[in-house]
């Protein structure tokens, strides 16, 4: 029996949908892992930044950005460990002063202090 133009046969048709329900579920358990991955790296990112190890945080941040550089929860967890960042290096100038400030205080030379 030969196939008129337009139509196929039942067997093929019901082939054809089944692999586009196996493409669909694929891509639905892709973007589930996906989905996985970020919440999953976004809490460590959050515990370290608790921790402040800001250093590791903007680690895990970059590869974060990577996969979705306009993920405004990234972004604003990538501010935050900036900033952590900054006030550790800030902090740590003024320990470094503060220690110098005693070595000179020690030493009884007030003048330079």
């Amino acid at each position: 029996m030969p196939l008129e133009v337009g139509k196929r046969p039942e067997r093929l048709s019901h082939r054809i949908r089944a692999w586009q329900a196996a493409r669909a579920c694929q891509g639905r358990a892709r973007a589930t892992r996906e989905t996985e991955w970020r919440d999953r790296n976004i809490a460590e990112v959050r515990k370290l930044i608790s921790n402040e190890e800001f250093g590791e945080a903007l680690i895990k941040i970059q590869a974060l950005l990577q996969a979705n550089p306009a993920d405004v929860v990234v972004r604003n967890l990538e501010t935050v460990a900036t900033d952590g960042v900054h006030e550790q290096e800030k902090l740590e100038r003024i320990k470094q002063g503060v220690k110098e400030i005693r070595s000179l205080v020690e030493a009884k030379e007030y003048r330079e202090a």
